[in-house]
């Protein structure tokens, strides 16, 4: 409701948030320019580094919580199906929750997918090529935001 009332607040976290693309796009560029550690046994396939859980979920809340589309998203779309006589919180609940369901059912697809396309996706030419291309859409799409008007 802040970010409804206040344009202050919402330049705040669109800054913030482009402040996080950029970040995460220097992060992606740095990795593709740095030199690979030597393939493991499978061909051409470097050895994955694990992350704790706990950096894996702060990233992807950061990467939720910044981004102003799910806000504007949800204000937006959202009230166009709830009629004037319904409980607005009930409504909105159930209507977040099948949206919630929906992009927890595309992930798990996504992830399948990419599942059984590791073994290329994780040769290290592959690999440097999508971080340097990630790295530059994200520090684009950062720099974007960032001076954007509205």
């Amino acid at each position: 409701m802040l970010l409804m009332y206040s344009a202050t607040a919402f330049h705040l976290v669109k800054l913030a948030g482009a402040g996080y693309l950029v970040w995460l796009g220097l992060q992606s560029l740095r990795s593709a320019v740095r030199t690979p550690p030597p393939p493991d046994r499978l061909e051409g396939v470097e050895p994955t580094r694990r992350r704790a859980p706990q950096h894996c979920f702060l990233e992807g809340l950061l990467s939720n919580v910044l981004n102003p589309k799910a806000v504007v998203f949800y204000l937006a779309f959202l009230p166009q199906f709830i009629g004037p006589t319904d409980p607005v919180l009930t409504k909105s609940l159930l209507l977040a929750s099948i949206h919630y369901i929906e992009g927890i059912l595309w992930l798990v697809a996504l992830s399948i997918m990419l599942d059984h396309l590791r073994r290329f996706i994780l040769k290290s030419a592959v690999r440097r090529w999508l971080d340097g291309l990630c790295g530059i859409v994200l520090v684009g799409f950062g720099a974007r935001l960032a001076i954007e008007r509205q």
